[in-house]
């Protein structure tokens, strides 16, 4: 039959588009897609929209299988990939209930597929640290292997236990430092705290026995009990050892053989025997006339008392002068040296040496009472008489004893002698004596004490006017008093305008004290000066000791005869109010300011 079929025949109606297969006829419908009373149809070009509600917006496209189908081992150009997806997941996905279950397939999130490996349906274990676990008791021949392999405790390889350095640092480190150790004999020297050597150590061993059985057996070194290294002499053979002190058990013989003369017993030994003779045990052994024997001990003589080393520390010789004398010198240490004999002090004409001139006769019965000493004194007694240099001779000096009343007859006057010194000289203790001060034209200084014993000083002035400070009780004074002017002392001045601040100023770093001030304020609200008693620059508001109220364009002015005493340093700020915390700025020119200080 024919395609297509006419509606409505015998009216001539309209044809629908039919298909005739084996006498039945399917009708033919055209896809289309659209709002009301619109049709797009679906073409090759256009196709189904995937959001009914945006049929406009999204297409659901196509697939043309056939574009992805191909031969096994064909060329694959011209062929489109069909992708196959997956689930992307960092972990493993869990297990189905049962083998028929659908699956899905596992992809990392990189986009690789993951893969597991079996054995008889098991998975093979592993980690992403060491990767697969591989059982190499199956592998046959030998096996190369690229990298680091770690040795677990227990794990044997080739029957053999295996011991290995975990860390390859650590060996080569070990090797190296006994490296170190190894010298080249005769060419590398020694260097302090550089060179490298290994400790040998020793069994200590106080029984003089083996610790080996037989000979030709490795044995420890044995030392004692003080750690002293055990060795033995063998017979015929030379030791270079310098020992300090040696206990040697046993005999020694001594032969006449190697570096030894000939004995003798004769004229040797009794050198010997007589080079011991003078040996005394001190505090013990006596002086025999005739018996005794000693040494000769010989010196230089040595004209010039100069020395014969170089050095302290150094030996030298004892030294004589010409008649054969030993030289000795007689240090000061505070001792007292007894001299027999008579000693000639050779004095100049300096001055510089004062004598006691000694009499060991007996006091007569006429002797000067201004002597000082009583002619009673038994006999041999001894009489000190004192001299001082005159400048040509010497001249006795004479004093009356202490609490002695003496219309002084026969008594020399001595001088008072004082030094002159212009400048403080240093004090002296309780009971000391010192010397007395006194100016360039030999005047004696003087100083005034008060009733607890206290010395003051008094200041005169160049017109011989006692200076006074008023400071001590009133003194009566009859007369007119005036008050001079003059040119130096006096206080000091600080001098500001303000600006427009808090006007925060330092006038003086240390104490001082403040005589008075001269304020004008040119505002027509009252301002006010803050003191601070302060080193530094001073904070508006912070530490006020005094303050100043100046009137609305008016002035403060006053002038202290005592002064306002600041102990560590005087500071000005300037503020428009009263409290003591106050920080409002003043203007500019608002203040001009002075203030007497000291």
């Amino acid at each position: 039959m024919a395609d297509n079929t006419v509606l409505d025949a015998g009216a001539g109606g309209d044809t629908i588009a039919t298909d005739d297969i084996g006498g039945v006829k399917y009708q033919i419908v055209k896809v289309s897609f659209g709002a009301l009373d619109t049709a797009t149809a679906v073409t090759t070009g256009v196709g189904l929209p995937t959001d009914p509600l945006d049929r406009a917006a999204r297409d659901l496209g196509k697939v043309d299988i056939a574009m992805g189908q191909g031969a096994h081992d064909a060329a694959g150009s011209g062929l489109d990939p069909v992708a196959i997806a997956g689930y992307a997941s960092a972990a493993a996905p869990a297990d189905v209930s049962a083998d028929t279950d659908i699956t899905r397939a596992w992809f990392l999130r990189n986009g690789a597929q993951a893969t597991v490996v079996t054995a008889a349906g098991a998975l093979i274990g592993g980690d992403a640290a060491n990767g697969l676990d591989v059982d190499v008791t199956r592998v046959t021949g030998t096996v190369t292997i690229s990298g680091t392999v770690t040795a677990n405790a227990g794990t044997n390889l080739n029957t053999s236990a295996l011991s290995l350095e975990t860390t390859q640092a650590s060996v080569l480190t070990s090797v190296q430092l006994i490296d170190d150790t190894i010298k080249v004999l005769g060419t590398d020297t020694y260097t302090e705290a550089t060179t490298k050597g290994s400790v040998i150590a020793a069994v200590r061993r106080d029984a003089d026995t083996t610790l080996v059985d037989t000979t030709n057996e490795i044995g420890p070194l044995q030392m004692d009990a003080n750690g002293r290294l055990k060795v033995e002499a063998f017979s015929g053979e030379t030791l270079p050892v310098s020992l300090t002190s040696t206990t040697i058990t046993g005999s020694v013989a001594v032969t006449n053989a190697g570096t030894f003369v000939v004995q003798e017993n004769g004229a040797a030994l009794t050198a010997l025997q007589l080079i011991d003779n003078p040996v005394q045990v001190l505090g013990t052994d006596v002086y025999t006339e005739a018996t005794s024997s000693g040494m000769t001990i010989g010196a230089v003589r040595r004209d010039a008392d100069t020395t014969l080393v170089n050095t302290t520390n150094e030996f030298g010789p004892l030294q004589m002068d010409a008649n054969g004398r030993l030289k000795v010198e007689i240090f000061d240490g505070g001792d007292s040296h007894t001299v027999d004999g008579t000693i000639t002090a050779n004095i100049g004409t300096t001055g510089g040496l004062v004598l006691d001139a000694t009499l060991t006769d007996r006091i007569s019965a006429g002797a000067n009472p201004g002597d000082g000493i009583s002619n009673t004194q038994p006999v041999g007694f001894i009489k000190t008489l004192t001299a001082i240099f005159n400048g040509t001779g010497w001249d006795r000096l004479r004093a009356t004893s202490n609490g002695l009343n003496s219309v002084g007859t026969g008594i020399t006057a001595a001088a008072l002698v004082g030094q002159f010194d212009d400048t403080t000289p240093t004090s002296i203790t309780e009971n000391q004596f010192g010397n007395v001060r006194m100016s360039a034209n030999r005047n004696l200084f003087e100083t005034i004490r008060d009733a607890a014993g206290n010395e003051r000083g008094a200041n005169v002035t160049a017109g011989n006017a006692l200076v006074i400070d008023g400071s001590a009780v009133t003194q009566p004074i009859s007369g007119n008093i005036g008050i001079l002017p003059i040119t130096t002392g006096g206080s000091s001045d600080f001098h500001l305008i303000s600006a427009a601040t808090t006007n925060a100023t330092n006038i003086k770093a240390s104490a001082g004290q403040v005589y008075g001030w001269s304020i004008f304020n040119t505002n027509a609200a009252v301002r006010y000066v803050k003191l601070h008693n302060t080193a530094g620059a001073p904070t508006a508001g912070t530490g006020v000791v005094y303050t100043i109220g100046v009137p609305a364009t008016g002035g403060n002015n006053i002038a202290l005869s005592s002064g306002i005493a600041f102990s560590t340093g005087i500071a000005v700020t300037t503020v428009t109010g009263t409290a003591d915390t106050d920080t409002a700025a003043v203007a500019a020119n608002d203040l001009v300011i002075d203030i007497h200080y000291k």
